[in-house]
């Protein structure tokens, strides 16, 4: 058999990004309102947007990814707690994302992580490994005698394999496109060098400077095992670690080497936790992370900590962080913009967002290497919003960023002056369990998407149309979708009702009918058939006797409603998800409006659409084009 070894610099077993689009779930936090409900169909893979009662809308947008796309198209919350798992061999398992992660009872079992992707897998076991406990979720974990056991006791998205080494815990917390890997020494007695056997299929390994990359037969990849650190109960941070790589034929054993000094010095205090700090090749789909003076080459990207404060020359630490933000909110429709923040510990802050003025990396930046920043256009000092979390109005910064004025590079996060060792304020990260996780919060008064159609001038009791799909689509991106509609404008209380079609991308060729209405505060939305691609089906919605609001598919009754008005202005329409996609022509036929005294009419409005789309035709009968 052969052999071969390389000395690098690794992972704790596995802290193991995934090189596809995967993410993590969550509930936006900072401002649990009961005023506003989800608008489903605004959803992007980082963001939830949200309308008020007033009409108006809220876009939460977060660091991470919180979305995956299920089998049906549509964007759904990523869950990442953990969940009993139906298969024999595996306990417990992540609850919902596109890829999976499976525990068994206990670690010293062959392929006791399992880690899945499509069709491919790792999969690992430790060594010599204890049976005398089994795996646990760490909500369920009685000892809680230091800040760490503290803290993954109200995780609910990591398992503990407990004294599965003399003194030693390790601990798996799924994360963003992760499973992260804590060794726990719990005292001085305490071996220094474990083994891990890891199981491979699908891919194969390649040693990248100090990372494990796993790549498909094509060269992609699909996995990436990064560098190790560790840290003592009082923050003492080293790096003095060494992996050794020893590679079978479809088999890969990982021996990891402490080292006894710092373990045995007299000013480490335990527990330690080996604690890996992981790279991305490519596109990340995390952007925060911190950078420390006191450790300039060190990069803190997997951290549930985000710090700011400390004295300049000795102890200063920063945050940076960037969220990647929506398309379809103009400049002149928002109101505020917030980012807000939870603090975790420590000093009081009084930091200040400034603009970051070039590129970086989560995964890579250190103090070191760390992109410049502007003072010109800094904000004022955050305020307390909520119990821990404070805020920051970036408004302006925000807008500048949305209406090309500079590009966006993110926040830099820090006390202004930084003259004091003492002030220091940790936060919490995007990887800490919901609901800690940073927020950018946009408020605004109106959609922005590219609409393209008729919205007639008159108040009416209803519009009806038949709308004929195109006989084939595009390629288009995973997420982007495009609907077409009939349906009432928003009413004095921003209510609406509506009946259409919508495209998503994981049903070839398909676009799902459906009616929704938001009234009363509640957003509601059911699909209950197909539209085939070169079909026209007609639909409407109109205002009856019995008071209410009524959406019909291929003339059959599908919803009802009560809105504050029974005439109001109704709109034909074609909504692009994503700008430059197009996936008609759309068209309207025999397009009529039932007036005020409850007839029914040829429409009178002629379309319109924004460039570079086009509507053509007559008022009664247009047809919805793309570029």
């Amino acid at each position: 058999m052969k052999i071969s070894k390389r000395i690098i610099s690794i992972i704790v077993i596995l802290s193991i990004l995934f090189a596809y689009s995967s993410q993590i779930a969550i509930t936006a936090s900072a401002d649990s309102s009961s005023d506003k409900t989800e608008v489903q169909d605004l959803r992007t893979p980082n963001s939830k947007t949200y309308q008020h009662s007033d009409g108006s809308f809220e876009c939460v947008v977060f660091a991470e990814d919180i979305h995956y796309t299920d089998s049906s198209g549509k964007l759904v919350d990523i869950d990442s707690s953990i969940v009993d798992d139906a298969i024999s061999k595996y306990k417990y398992k992540n609850a919902a994302n596109s890829w999976n992660v499976r525990f068994s009872d206990y670690l010293s079992e062959d392929d006791a992580v399992l880690i899945q992707r499509d069709a491919f897998s790792l999969s690992f076991k430790l060594s010599g490994g204890s049976k005398q406990n089994e795996v646990q979720k760490t909500l369920d974990i009685s000892s809680k005698d230091s800040d760490y056991y503290g803290e993954i006791s109200q995780d609910d998205r990591a398992v503990i394999y407990q004294d599965v080494i003399t003194n030693t815990d390790i601990v798996y917390s799924v994360r963003t496109g992760e499973i992260k890997e804590d060794i726990i020494l719990k005292d001085r007695c305490v071996q220094n060098e474990f083994e891990f056997v890891v199981n491979a299929v699908g891919v194969s390994p390649f040693q990248e400077e100090k990372d494990i990359v796993f790549r498909d037969s094509s060269g992609t990849e699909v996995f990436r095992i990064g560098k190790l650190y560790m840290i003592d109960a009082n923050g003492k941070y080293s790096e003095d670690l060494t992996t050794e790589l020893i590679e079978y034929d479809n088999s890969i054993v990982i021996k990891i080497v402490v080292s006894k000094g710092f373990l045995n010095a007299d000013d480490t205090v335990y527990p330690v936790v080996i604690d890996p700090s992981t790279t991305i090749t490519g596109t990340s789909n995390t952007f925060d992370t911190c950078v420390d003076e006191q450790y300039p080459s060190s990069n803190y990207y997997t951290s549930q900590n985000l710090w700011t404060g400390g004295k300049s020359g000795t102890n200063t630490m920063r945050t940076y962080i960037r969220f990647a933000l929506p398309t379809n909110v103009s400049t002149s429709n928002i109101t505020q913009v917030y980012l807000r923040m939870k603090k975790n510990q420590y000093a009081t802050p009084g930091i200040k967002a400034y603009r970051v003025t070039s590129s970086w990396s989560s995964s890579t930046v250190t103090w070191n290497n760390k992109p410049g920043f502007t003072t010109t256009g800094a904000t004022g000092a955050c305020s307390l919003y909520s119990g821990d979390w404070y805020q920051i109005n970036v408004t302006s910064m925000v807008k500048q960023w949305l209406n090309g004025s500079y590009s966006n590079y993110g926040f830099l996060l820090k006390e202004p002056t930084e003259t004091n060792a003492d002030q220091k304020t940790r936060w919490y990260s995007s990887d800490a369990p919901s609901p800690n996780k940073p927020e950018l919060v946009i408020f605004y008064n109106s959609l922005d998407h590219p609409y393209a159609g008729v919205v007639t001038s008159s108040s009416y009791r209803g519009i009806s149309a038949s709308i004929q799909m195109p006989s084939s689509l595009p390629a288009v991106p995973s997420g982007t979708g495009e609907s077409v509609w009939v349906s009432t404008c928003p009413d004095a209380n921003g209510a609406w009702a509506q009946a259409g079609a919508r495209y998503y991308p994981a049903i070839s060729d398909k676009f799902k009918t459906y009616v929704e209405y938001f009234s009363g505060g509640v957003y509601q939305i059911s699909e209950p058939g197909i539209h085939l691609l070169g079909i026209s089906v007609s639909y409407k919605v109109e205002y009856l006797s019995d008071g209410k609001w009524h959406a019909y598919i291929g003339g059959v009754d599908k919803a009802q409603t009560t809105l504050s008005s029974s005439s109001l202005v109704v709109e034909g329409m074609s909504e692009l998800h994503q700008a430059n996609i197009q996936m008609g022509p759309f068209t309207f036929t025999n397009v009529k409006v039932k007036n005020s005294s409850g007839t029914w009419i040829n429409n009178t409005t002629m379309p319109t659409a924004p460039f570079p789309y086009s509507a053509t035709g007559t008022s009664t009968n247009y047809t919805v084009s793309g570029p």
